[in-house]
């Protein structure tokens, strides 16, 4: 069986719409061209784009979506009066015109959102503006994004930054529009009946398509005079506000109420700490000494998920963003010591491994964690840490068959990149390379069933092509989830197999259903790239994600 988090596949094209000349040429037809090639196909693959054009998207999410929109759109007329301010009416020619040009967006902005919202708000008989204390994060991210490209100091680069906003809304809308009118068993769900007609008949009007034409022929405008610098930055502005389209809108198919989820998971640790029982979650790997990824990046990781951090530490390491210069390994004794403190005493719910550094560890690792398992229920999410990005083994070939043969089989759930699967495939008797998302799930199914896994989660950010697609395979009920994002370049990257693994214990132990651990993890790491930054003074080596989010 097939979850509905479905890849398009490579037979899977869209023609894009014709728009005039403006939208095809100079600055603006490049970056809408980008677009195209980066972002389009896995927006229109979403499901939440699927049920609205077939009209089976659920009220409840349509409901959650508005309301998100009109959260969005408030702060985007805020933009454009911003940008309309760098505007010098003495020195720019037609600065006028230009100036009243981005004052009527501004205005247009907040006009769309009062006309296009209001009659589903009198529907539902709810204040969008009260409602906006559950804006998701996704959302907020973006408008905040938004409002730090209009107060740089370049007008082209708050304008490209707006400029995803403008042309993927009119895509996705004659997106749905063509796909309606050219089929006969689909033509008659365009109608008045149509539970989202207004939504597509605006977003793909005439007067929408002028709107997206005129602001791209703004931006080629100011382009002419554009330094090569300024240029790129518009590049960087438009992947960036892209990528956060496709987060948006995955995350309202999913409801992802960020700050209400908070707000309920305080309230739950304060209910529990009455009862003097926080859950907490263990983590048991190497110390970073850098911060940005193993013990450190898993304690910042379950503080964002308002779960209680405990640690075992299997090594120390001096590194930093350039890389590892030094391991110092914990006697064995001593990392059961740590495990026995922590699981006598707390309430650890789930426990995430990282590092564990030689097999003498990785035995310990698996006799405490047995031991105490017989006990309670103890989720145990294991990232097996043995091969680095640079492509180099970690493990020897004596603990990586100890922890596949022996440990695997104690798990919750394990999540190897590409690299890490492919080494655990020479184990069995058809090793292949992973280059395909179908090879993906055929690894995660091999390994699960030779070994005796109950979860694999195959990451796959190594995978050739503008997508990364991770696989989950259960093996309870036979079923593959896909979870598809763009790919994001980025090299604010040190950590995130750490704090992905991590932030799924922390859903684990806080109830959420594996396939919900797993795609909310990956949406808190997504959105933690996109906000990446890099702790060097020199701005050398790998930077971190942003485990706060903020």
């Amino acid at each position: 069986m097939e979850s509905h988090n479905q890849v398009p596949t490579t037979s899977q094209t869209h023609s894009s719409p014709v728009l005039c000349s403006s939208c095809n040429e100079g600055l603006a037809g490049e970056l809408i061209l980008m677009m195209e090639q980066q972002i389009i196909e896995p927006i229109l693959g979403l499901p939440f784009i699927r049920e609205m054009m077939e009209g089976t998207l659920s009220e409840e999410i349509f409901r959650f979506y508005i309301i998100q929109d009109a959260i969005y759109l408030q702060t985007f007329s805020k933009v454009f009066a911003l940008v309309a301010t760098k505007i010098d009416l003495m020195k720019t020619p037609n600065g006028e015109q230009q100036y009243l040009f981005l004052l009527e967006q501004s205005k247009g902005a907040l006009e769309e959102s009062f006309k296009l919202h209001h009659e589903y708000f009198k529907k539902w008989n709810i204040n969008a503006f009260k409602e906006g204390s559950k804006s998701s994060k996704s959302c907020l991210l973006y408008t905040s994004f938004l409002l730090s490209a209009a107060h740089s100091d370049s007008l082209l680069e708050a304008l490209c930054a707006c400029l995803p906003c403008y042309y993927i809304y009119f895509r996705v809308a004659q997106y749905i529009t063509d796909r309606m009118l050219s089929n006969s068993t689909e033509s008659s769900l365009l109608t008045d009946s149509h539970p989202y007609v207004d939504w597509i008949k605006s977003y793909s009007s005439d007067e929408f398509k002028k709107g997206v034409e005129l602001f791209s022929a703004f931006i080629n405008q100011y382009a002419q005079t554009a330094s090569e610098r300024e240029r790129e930055k518009c590049r960087e502005n438009v992947t960036i506000t892209s990528q956060m389209e496709y987060l948006f809108w995955n995350s309202s198919y999913y409801m992802e109420e960020w700050p209400i989820e908070e707000l309920d998971r305080k309230r739950t640790l304060q209910s529990s700490n009455s009862a003097k029982v926080p859950k907490a979650v263990l983590t048991i790997a190497g110390s970073d000494s850098g911060g940005g990824a193993g013990i450190q990046a898993d304690l910042n990781t379950f503080h964002a998920h308002h779960v209680f951090g405990t640690s075992a530490i299997a090594a120390l390491t001096a590194q930093n963003t350039l890389g590892v210069q030094g391991v110092f390994p914990v006697p064995p004794e001593f990392l059961a010591k740590q495990i026995d403190s922590v699981l006598s005493d707390i309430n650890v719910c789930a426990v995430k491994t990282g590092m564990l550094y030689s097999s003498e560890l990785i035995r310990v690792v698996i006799e405490r964690l047995k031991f105490y398992k017989k006990e309670r229920t103890l989720h145990v999410v294991v990232d097996p840490v043995m091969v680095s990005t640079s492509g180099h083994n970690l493990l020897k070939d004596e603990a990586v068959e100890i922890i596949v043969k022996e440990f695997f089989p104690i798990s919750t759930l394990i999540t190897p990149n590409i690299p890490e699967a492919e080494r655990i495939l020479q184990l069995t008797e058809t090793p292949f390379l992973i280059t395909n998302v179908e090879q993906s799930k055929q690894a995660a199914k091999i390994i699960s069933t030779t070994f005796g896994i109950s979860n694999v989660l195959v990451k796959g950010g190594h995978l050739q092509g503008p997508f990364a697609v991770d696989v989950l395979y259960e093996s309870a009920v036979d079923m593959y989830y896909t979870f598809q994002a763009d790919l994001i370049h980025s090299n604010n990257t040190h950590g995130t197999g750490c704090s992905l693994a991590a932030a799924i214990a922390s859903n684990l132990a806080m109830g959420s259903s594996l396939e919900d651990a797993v795609r909310k993890a990956k949406l808190y790491v997504l959105n933690g790239i996109l906000r990446g930054f890099n702790t060097s003074i020199k701005g050398t080596g790998h930077g971190t994600l942003n485990h706060k989010l903020c």
